[in-house]
């Protein structure tokens, strides 16, 4: 053990945190400032280290060494099928943990590579901001999915949303069609249905009734114009 005057340690260790106390397992334990329920002790006193309640952690693992380390975000984790548990987490690891976390590339690129899942939990916001273009690409499925009543906004401000393709735009019978507003087709369908009820025709009699006769079937169709409309999805204008 390297150990400071004020809680900061590193510890080279082949059975500390080992789950049966005997098997060979390799281990750096690096610590900046000890769990605070210990200033207390007597200056000089030996105390082990805590990953859930030192300052910040870095412990670097292997084999049968288990980390006793607890989640604090509240977030359930939906998107793992396999979630880890913490009372799993032995073997080959590297864990960090603190308060704040900042992972820095100023030249280069930032990369990471997760061989099996990988996930980003937080019980605050997430963003991701790009100067350049953001690409996502899976070989399965993608779903964006927004708990309770909540929103999903996809707004390019001045610019085109494609759902679908984003090749071969054009008018009826091209693969990329505009998409149609639907309150203005309620409003235009129903305007429609009123000139066809108010037709008259000319014939060797003279003008005919105003209206087909069935007109009420016709007022039937106008009456659900409405079940065009998507209760929850939205488009803007431009």
């Amino acid at each position: 053990i390297i150990s400071g005057r004020v809680g900061n340690t590193i510890r080279f260790s082949e059975f500390f945190l080992t789950e049966d106390g005997k098997t060979s397992s390799s281990g750096i334990f690096i610590r900046n400032k000890q769990n605070t329920e210990l200033d207390s002790k007597k200056i000089g006193e030996l105390v082990e280290e805590d990953f859930n309640k030192d300052g910040t952690s870095i412990y670097i693992t292997s084999n049968k060494i288990k980390i006793p380390f607890k989640e604090e975000v509240k977030k359930t984790k939906v998107a793992f099928k396999e979630y880890p548990n913490s009372k799993d987490l032995s073997g080959d690891q590297l864990f960090i943990n603190s308060d704040r976390i900042l992972l820095s590339s100023k030249a280069k690129e930032f990369i990471i590579f997760g061989k099996g899942n990988t996930g980003i939990i937080t019980d605050g916001n997430y963003s991701v901001d790009a100067t350049k273009d953001i690409y996502l690409h899976t070989d399965k499925n993608v779903t964006i999915h927004s708990a309770g009543s909540n929103q999903i906004f996809l707004n390019s401000e001045n610019g085109k949303v494609y759902l679908g393709k984003n090749k071969g735009e054009g008018a009826a019978g091209a693969a990329v069609q505009k998409m149609v507003l639907g309150g203005e087709l309620v409003k235009i369908m129903g305007e429609l249905i009123d000139e066809i009820t108010k037709q008259v025709y000319a014939t060797p009699c003279g003008p005919s009734s105003p209206g087909p006769t069935n007109i009420a079937a016709f007022n039937s169709i106008k009456g659900k114009l409405n079940t065009l409309l998507s209760a929850n999805n939205f488009l803007s204008k431009s």
